[in-house]
């Protein structure tokens, strides 16, 4: 009986992060929402600006009106598609980025200031001054990844990069 006992409670030990990785997975999926990405394609013949609406395989589509990412469109002539062999290159910027990585970096610094709060004036003033710190590195964080550029040069190589990092962008 206490073998058995025994056993359960090492099987339970063993189950614990797996179940919290998988809890953790899904939370993370739960914070995947749509996102306005503001675009511009530079093409041979011209310059356009827009929001991008959707990838495909071999192309990706601009709305002229604002619209999160993978939105359908309601009025089908606001949008065009453009391929990977008429792309140069792409810009994207994804809105909100700058705000998100100031409070990101605010709360980090808080919490390591208060966490490592060996001063002598107490927690509050480490915690005061991580969360300054961190409000500039937040900033710098988010002016470097504000605005991303992908060179396509008409190669699907390039644009299956874009896809990728699109996707990645529009997680959290």
């Amino acid at each position: 009986m206490l073998c058995k006992i025994g056993l359960m409670y090492r099987l339970s030990i063993n189950m614990k992060p797996k179940i919290l990785f998988l809890s953790i997975l899904t939370l993370s999926t739960s914070f995947i929402k749509a996102q306005t990405l503001k675009t511009k394609v530079i093409t041979p013949d011209t310059t356009v600006t827009g929001f991008l609406s959707a990838t495909t395989d071999t192309s990706i589509q601009l709305s002229v009106n604002s619209v999160k990412f993978r939105q359908s469109i309601l009025n089908k002539n606001a949008h065009k598609n453009y391929n990977y062999q008429n792309i140069e290159s792409i810009s994207i910027i994804k809105k909100g980025t700058i705000i998100k990585s100031i409070l990101i970096g605010t709360v980090v610094g808080i919490l390591i200031g208060y966490v490592d709060s060996k001063s002598d004036y107490g927690p509050g003033a480490r915690a005061y001054l991580g969360g300054v710190s961190g409000i500039f590195c937040g900033l710098v964080v988010g002016l470097i990844s504000y605005n991303k550029t992908f060179n396509i040069y008409r190669k699907i190589e390039n644009f299956k990069k874009l896809k990728t990092s699109v996707l990645k962008m529009t997680i959290i």
